[in-house]
């Protein structure tokens, strides 16, 4: 789909529009589970306020239809959102704010794989382990790399070779926030070349960049520059213009000096 191919934009034209449809009928579930995925892409965005408010008002609908398994995914992109916006938070200097998110995030998360864990649901049940892997709370790293790497697991047995691309992803992500930096840069390089197996571009572009911020971490600026170069002219490619953004910001700081 669109967001999947990194085209934001045109994705959130086709949500919006199909939101008001769906209102216009007066179907609420599928006016609902629309605004899970615009959320999606208003988290990819930064507009997290947005997000939350749109996940909620989802959420609501499918309590009162009585739909778990929907409830239990809209839980899933909740924490997510909270955690990123915990993260965003963090960067601008407010930690109690921060901290109470990112406890909100975590809770959110293992009440959704829990859900999906009695219902049998191993793929979704290792999703949201996979997010609770990627809440990147600094007082929980080693949880956190538990949960990743379970989730990992899980989707090795059920055979999902994305699944298990996407979570190295983030298994290298909480390497690198608990300073195991030379085995977060071999574990990203690997869900890179198996994002280019599977001919996934924008999420190539997403290890690349993730890359460059992790080697910058362990203050490999120069190292770093080669993959953010590398992502930035695949967000390129794809117009996208969000991920650009990023991949330029990254780029500016590899020519740097660490202090």
């Amino acid at each position: 789909n669109l967001r999947a191919a990194g085209n934001v934009d045109e994705a959130q034209r086709y949500l919006t529009d199909a939101i008001e449809a769906f209102r216009a009928e007066d179907d609420r579930w599928w006016r609902a589970r629309t605004q899970r995925n615009l959320a999606d892409v208003r988290q990819s965005q930064g507009r997290y306020e947005e997000a939350r408010e749109l996940l909620e008002e989802a959420l609501a609908v499918f309590q009162q239809n009585g739909n778990r398994y929907s409830e239990a995914q809209t839980l899933r992109v909740l924490g997510e959102v909270l955690a990123a916006e915990a993260r965003e938070v963090l960067r601008a200097g407010d930690r109690s704010a921060a901290e109470r998110m990112y406890s909100r995030a975590a809770l959110t998360l293992e009440h959704a794989a829990e859900r999906f864990r009695l219902r049998g649901e191993r793929w979704e049940e290792a999703r949201c382990l996979r997010s609770a892997g990627d809440v990147g709370d600094p007082r929980t790293g080693l949880r956190e790399l538990v949960f990743v790497r379970k989730a990992k697991g899980m989707l090795e047995g059920l055979g999902d070779s994305w699944g298990v691309a996407r979570t190295l992803l983030t298994e290298g992500a909480a390497l690198a926030r608990l300073d195991r930096y030379d085995e977060a840069v071999d574990t990203l390089r690997q869900a890179f070349e198996e994002f280019r197996e599977l001919d996934d571009r924008w999420w190539q572009a997403r290890s690349l960049r993730t890359l460059a911020e992790v080697l910058m971490d362990a203050d490999r600026y120069a190292e770093a520059r080669e993959p953010a170069e590398q992502a930035l002219e695949i967000y390129r490619s794809l117009g996208n213009a969000v991920g650009e953004g990023r991949a330029q910001a990254v780029l500016a700081r590899t020519h740097l000096t660490p202090s």
